[in-house]
């Protein structure tokens, strides 16, 4: 399972330049932007950071959120994973739905997440 955010590209812009801004709207790949912000919530919500063992990957079709996730010991000698689709495109919901299937899956038993949670 790749790293939250992993193959996306961003543009940065200033929020004060509006021309700038009204142009990456219209290349801007929406149901992209949604399963990166899919997959950053669920780190978030894990308190993970980028050297956390966390992997998601979220794609977004027709209205349907596919996401596969990941946590595992430091070492990597236990992990636990889930995929499951979700009825909605809220980054929000889904990554609760996501973090609370992990933690059903066991990964609140981990050592790594139990001594840094």
């Amino acid at each position: 399972t790749s790293d939250p955010g992993q193959g996306a590209l961003a543009v940065q812009a200033r929020s004060d330049s509006r021309q700038i801004l009204e142009l990456l709207k219209k290349i801007n790949h929406q149901p992209t932007d949604q399963a990166v912000s899919v997959e950053r919530a669920v780190v978030r919500l894990l308190d993970g950071d980028c050297n956390s063992p966390i992997g998601v990957h979220a794609k977004i079709l027709r209205g349907i959120t596919k996401v596969t996730a990941m946590v595992s010991e430091i070492d990597g000698s236990e992990i636990i994973r889930v995929q499951e689709s979700y009825p909605s495109i809220d980054s929000e919901i889904v990554a609760l739905s996501v973090k609370k299937s992990l933690e059903v899956a066991g990964a609140s038993k981990l050592s790594s997440w139990v001594e840094d949670k």
